[in-house]
């Protein structure tokens, strides 16, 4: 409410209305009171800018702390093995404070510095085992990376590859993807909360991001080959121009349609073989995106050992222009999947069912595919 202002009417205006005969006197209380309440107001913003101060020290001090404690056990302590009494103290100790560290979240730069240190001092890699878990540790909003989005890959990015009988998407899928600018492959975050963090153009190849929650998370331009994300929750995550090469993504969420919120971005990510078995792939964005010989059944042999029997859903999909040279499609559910220009060149779509005539009409190639019923493209054509 503002201070010359009663009820959301100026002072003054109803003074008008009433034709009110103040006397100076009497205006003098309420002069007083209208002074009284800015103070206050100024009062209760320094008091809040105060707290949010003693808040930052004490962060910057239990940081710091945490460093020196860790380093004077780490040097004690040289051959720490996973669940000894040492890993526990280090994983307690690191737990709590990354909780300090988010009551509020103040500067996600030292959620970083944390990440860091553990993976730098050989305590969270997947290599041999990691000597501590961040099982249900909140990463939230932790700032991993260090400049801005990748851009799409650029003539001179084309011309470094080889053009020899190879298509527009094959060379597009060739092409180099931006260099990572942090080192983190093979860190272990299986079941973390990374709900908004930033970790765009972070290498995290072979990486155990299995059940971690990533909601809203930029990935952008990162680079996952072979990481584990299977059962993770990757809705509204931006994956664009990210590598997940031989990724694996079995159960994995990446729609948001059950919670009204928007699914994942792929455009343009690289998912050369990537294990899609049982993934909620519901309006997610694949337009341009690298897919040969990707998985999407679930019929895997993988996944089924795994004993999951979850059915992969594609409906709704965007598919647009992508290439998917040799994906396996076996008794999928392609239901308003767009694959307008996309290349499935000996894709295998036995089975598949929900498709339509123009549907696959729509598509820049389906030469050597094997049809929903088991007829070679060449041949089930001839049969229309």
């Amino acid at each position: 409410m503002n201070m010359g202002e009663i009820f959301g009417i100026p002072v003054l205006k109803l003074l008008q209305i009433f034709a009110v005969p103040l006397t100076l006197g009497a205006l003098v209380p309420l002069l007083n009171w209208l002074q009284e309440k800015r103070e206050l107001v100024v009062e209760n913003q320094r008091a809040k800018g105060q707290v949010l101060l003693e808040q930052r020290r004490a962060q910057d001090q239990a940081l710091q702390a945490y460093l020196d404690q860790m380093s004077q056990l780490l040097a004690n302590n040289k051959a720490l093995k996973p669940d000894d009494r040492v890993s526990a103290i280090v994983r307690a100790r690191t737990l709590s404070l990354l909780e300090t560290l988010h009551s509020p979240l103040l500067d996600p730069a030292m959620i970083r510095a944390v990440v860091l240190f553990l993976y730098e001092a050989g305590l969270i890699s997947v290599k041999d085992g990691p000597i501590i878990r961040l099982t249900g540790a909140n990463v939230e909003g932790a700032s991993l990376t260090m400049r801005g989005l990748p851009s799409r890959p650029t003539q001179t990015d084309l011309g470094t590859v080889d053009a020899s009988n190879r298509s527009a998407k094959e060379m597009l899928c060739a092409a180099p993807k931006p260099a990572p600018e942090l080192d983190l492959s093979g860190v272990s975050l299986g079941r973390t909360r990374l709900n908004q963090a930033l970790m765009t153009r972070v290498d995290l190849s072979d990486a155990d991001l299995s059940e971690a929650a990533l909601l809203d998370t930029y990935l952008s331009g990162s680079r996952l080959v072979n990481a584990n994300l299977s059962d993770a929750i990757l809705v509204n995550a931006h994956l664009n121009y990210a590598d997940l090469s031989g990724a694996t993504l079995f159960d994995a969420i990446l729609s948001g349609e059950n919670v009204d919120r928007a699914s994942a971005d792929l455009r343009s990510a690289k998912l050369n073989g990537a294990k899609l078995s049982g993934a909620d792939l519901r309006q997610v964005n694949f337009n341009w995106a690298c897919l040969p010989k990707a998985n999407f059944s679930h019929l895997d042999e993988d996944y089924r050992a795994g004993n999951r029997k979850q059915t992969t859903l594609l409906r709704g999909a965007n598919l647009t222009n992508a290439y998917l040279k040799d994906a396996n499609f076996r008794e999928v559910n392609i239901t308003g999947v767009d694959l307008t220009n996309a290349d499935l060149t000996g894709a295998d779509l036995t089975g598949a069912w929900g498709w339509s005539e123009k549907q696959l009409a729509a598509c820049e190639s389906l030469k050597g595919a094997t049809m929903p019923n088991g007829q070679k493209y060449e041949d089930w054509r001839k049969d229309r």
